[in-house]
């Protein structure tokens, strides 16, 4: 259902975080160091509060559940909440010495409804981002693909692979959760999308910018339904993309998802050699990150090659260097093994 076209919101800064209220009557938008965080109602967009308070970048926001309050975090740790009914401080907590990306939610369960939201933290070093539903139940983890979790817990409930569609295979920078903790919205490079993990007979549909600059926050207006997104200083507002994915176009892709799923405690082995002779061989192996391709000759003199590929890029290319189809079965499943392991084990750093 298409809904009328909104005007662009200016903000006064560079962007850095969006957050609806559980009604879904106001729009948090946070931004760089010294510019307060601001609230606006909507869909009118009217001016309803300005805060101030938190030191350097607004990095993530939460309303608690009842709407008078919003937290803030920069990437420190330092937080801030305030009343939404004149502007004061209620609560703050200091910086810590580690800059690590941020994400609040005031979940359903778990919490307690205290002052302060839940603060799930992890290494800017890492490509992984967290983000917990409203209702508490459902994690949402991007560590290359996107994988929703029983929270708490290890158990994998749906996994979405950018990298099987042209539009997505630049990976997924931002995600965030639906009001009704049933569907995400989440951006690449260029693309928006949705996705109802919870409804297997609805696929993930996304559409493309008008240009592919990285966006830096996003939300889900969900009256009318409309994704709110911000590029630079620009909050945009569009309609819920409703084009759906379509399925994986290469050959090697279809045959990728035609593997069966590893399961908990693979992969066996990480490393294959073929071409064995006096000579020397050739081979790859897997680690956390990349596999390794090579050439070993006899006597080391003689020569030999080496090639790193990443793993999101071999599942979403293939093999930068050829594998003996009895080996390559193998080798794919140890990749996802790993890639897997990596979402579920990623610990949720710090809760504060």
């Amino acid at each position: 259902m298409s809904v009328q076209p909104i005007s662009p919101y200016q903000h006064e800064s560079p962007v850095y975080a969006l957050a609806v209220s559980r009604g879904g009557t106001l729009l948090a938008v946070g931004g760089a160091a010294d510019t307060p965080v601001t609230v606006l109602g909507w869909p009118d967009r009217d001016l309803k509060i300005r805060l101030t308070g938190l030191v350097h970048q607004t990095h993530a926001l939460a309303f608690s559940k009842d709407g008078l309050k919003l937290a803030a975090a920069n990437l420190w740790g330092g937080l801030c909440v305030w009343s939404l009914q004149d502007g004061s401080l209620l609560g703050s907590k200091p910086e810590t010495r580690g800059r690590r990306a941020r994400a609040l939610a005031y979940p359903d369960r778990g919490h307690g409804g205290g002052l302060y939201p839940l603060m799930l933290s992890e290494s800017i070093h890492q490509a992984a981002s967290r983000v917990l539903a409203n209702n508490g139940r459902y994690l949402a983890v991007v560590d290359g693909a996107l994988m929703i979790r029983q929270y708490p817990g290890p158990k994998a409930i749906a996994r979405f692979d950018p990298f099987g569609s042209e539009l997505t295979r630049s990976g997924i920078r931002r995600i965030s959760w639906a009001l009704d903790s049933r569907r995400l919205v989440m951006a690449g490079d260029g693309w928006l999308g949705a996705w109802q993990p919870f409804d297997p007979d609805q696929p993930a549909a996304a559409e493309a910018l008008e240009m592919p600059e990285p966006v830096s926050a996003i939300a889900l207006l969900d009256e009318p339904t409309r994704i709110a997104y911000a590029i630079d200083r620009v909050v945009t507002f569009r309609s819920l993309p409703q084009a759906p994915l379509a399925p994986p176009s290469s050959s090697w892709q279809r045959w990728l998802k035609s593997l069966p799923r590893p399961t908990v405690g693979q992969p066996g082995s990480t490393s294959w050699q073929w071409n064995v002779s006096p000579s020397g061989y050739d081979g790859v192996d897997v680690h956390n990150s990349h596999l390794t391709f090579f050439n070993v000759t006899y006597p080391a003199y003689a020569g030999g090659w080496g090639q790193e590929q990443s793993l999101e890029d071999f599942l979403r290319d293939g093999p930068a260097s050829p594998i003996p189809s009895e080996f390559l079965a193998e080798v794919c499943l140890a990749v996802l093994a790993i890639v897997n392991a990596r979402t579920r084990g990623s610990s949720i750093g710090r809760v504060g």
